[in-house]
């Protein structure tokens, strides 16, 4: 039946219109498809985790010292990176302890009373 469609619409219409339309119709489906995937993608994807305007303490002590950034200021700012610094290093350790929660470390030999290992 489909066929029977397409053959009455080429005889009718001609050929190259038919071809052309097929065209742009799966040109349409070919765009819709990449924009849905780009909605996708943006809409769940994992947020990044640095927003780039991250400072490290050398970039600090250069501003300091080409006076882009006062004493107090320096020091304000110091205090933040060493806070986040600490911040993520406590999560990195309490993270690795819950990963290691339940499981015993049997790699360590023990010495039993009369001095022979266990």
């Amino acid at each position: 039946m489909e066929g029977d469609f397409l053959t009455v619409l080429a005889a009718t219409h001609g050929t190259g219109d038919v071809l052309f339309w097929c065209l742009v119709l799966m040109g349409f489906v070919a765009v819709m498809g990449v924009g849905a995937w780009l909605i996708r993608r943006r809409l769940f994807s994992t947020p990044a985790t640095s927003s780039g305007d991250d400072w490290s303490l050398q970039q600090l002590r250069e501003m300091k010292a080409g006076g882009q950034i006062s004493e107090a200021e320096f020091e304000r700012l110091r205090s933040m990176i060493i806070a986040q610094y600490q911040a993520s290093k406590s999560a990195g350790a309490e993270n690795a302890r819950d990963a290691g929660a339940g499981e015993s470390d049997d790699s360590t030999p023990s010495i039993g009373e009369n001095g022979v290992n266990d």
